[in-house]
């Protein structure tokens, strides 16, 4: 209760006369992870793909819950600023009726990546469109969006490194979701040396 999860509606059609809805968040397997949430918490959508009769097919986001049975437990809590706090920040793509968990970020991908429109920070899911910097493929197949966590084992640089304080930079990658069945990396560093 209080936590929100996403929705997919589909609309009617001559398959599904009366359309249909579906929690996109729902908990993989409910009150087998104590200390998991027993809803999705949705912290955001990075992007939307698909074309023709495909459209809207492809729907990446972010969920603190665990959703799949590979994803890793952990919450992505929220502090009294409103920034992540937490370790369990994952990243899903929902497409034909199956959710696939693709990786965990980091809390630090929460706030930001600079500065975008107006001065505001740019985010991965933030629900301001003109502040995302995640971007979905038309097709939907691909997604790019940025990280600190070294999700494909290349540490990125510092992005700042002085006394005490040692912030990984970020790193831009993509995501194939037809990597795995054509026997390829399904992420891959886009911006590493």
């Amino acid at each position: 209760e209080g936590e929100p999860d996403l929705y997919e509606y589909t609309v009617p059609s001559a398959a599904l006369p009366s359309g249909g809805l579906v929690d996109l968040t729902a908990d993989a397997n409910p009150g087998a992870n104590p200390g998991e949430p027993e809803h999705g918490d949705a912290r955001g959508i990075l992007g939307v793909g698909g074309e023709g009769a495909e459209a809207g097919s492809y729907v990446y986001f972010i969920a603190a819950g665990k959703l799949t049975p590979n994803a890793p437990t952990g919450q992505c809590a929220t502090g009294s600023g409103g920034e992540a706090t937490g370790t369990g920040c994952k990243l899903y793509l929902h497409h034909d009726a199956t959710t696939t968990y693709i990786a965990t970020l980091s809390p630090e991908d929460e706030e930001g990546f600079g500065k975008g429109f107006a001065g505001k920070s740019l985010f991965d899911w933030s629900p301001l469109l003109f502040v995302r910097s995640a971007e979905v493929s038309p097709n939907g197949r691909y997604v790019a969006f940025g990280s600190r966590v070294p999700l494909t084992g290349q540490p990125g640089e510092p992005f700042e490194q002085k006394s005490g304080i040692d912030i990984p930079g970020a790193e831009i990658f993509r995501y194939d979701a037809d990597a795995t069945a054509n026997g390829e990396q399904p992420i891959v560093c886009v911006s590493c040396g």
